[in-house]
């Protein structure tokens, strides 16, 4: 847990020092940051830090809307406290249209009970994305 935060004590740090270096990041980078920041928020249980990228309109292929999602993680990491989750995700591409976005990776989770295997099985994740008030939120992601 200690070092799930210290993660993502640093991913935060770091995206602060990106932004007061006056650069203006790209849209495919700011997609790619959001993803990586989810990433850190599951495997240090912070289930805020992951839906501060998610749309109140969020949908998912296992019928989940943002406030069963927001259910869903709180959930599972009271039940897996003690437990270390790995999240890895390979492989993003983005595809980007005006203010929408479809970005697709390859992800394996690991370490939990119940939804979470102990061993990490692959998925392709395909997500949808909407640039609101210059901030990338994802709206919807399908999974196989």
């Amino acid at each position: 847990m200690i070092q799930g935060l210290i993660k993502y004590s640093l991913t935060i740090f770091l995206i602060v020092l990106l932004s007061s270096c006056g650069e203006t990041l790209d849209d495919d980078t700011l997609i790619r940051n959001a993803i990586k920041e989810m990433q850190t928020a599951i495997e240090s249980k912070s289930p805020m830090a992951l839906l501060s990228h998610v749309a109140d309109d969020y949908s998912d292929s296992a019928g989940r809307n943002y406030t069963s999602l927001k259910g869903l993680m709180l959930g599972h990491f009271l039940r897996n406290r003690n437990k270390k989750i790995s999240v890895y995700i390979t492989a993003i591409e983005t595809d980007i249209v005006g203010y929408v976005a479809t970005a697709t990776f390859n992800a394996g989770v690991t370490g939990g009970t119940g939804i979470l295997p102990e061993k990490a099985r692959i998925v392709q994740v395909e997500t949808k994305w909407r640039k609101q008030d210059d901030e990338w939120l994802m709206t919807s992601a399908t999974w196989n």
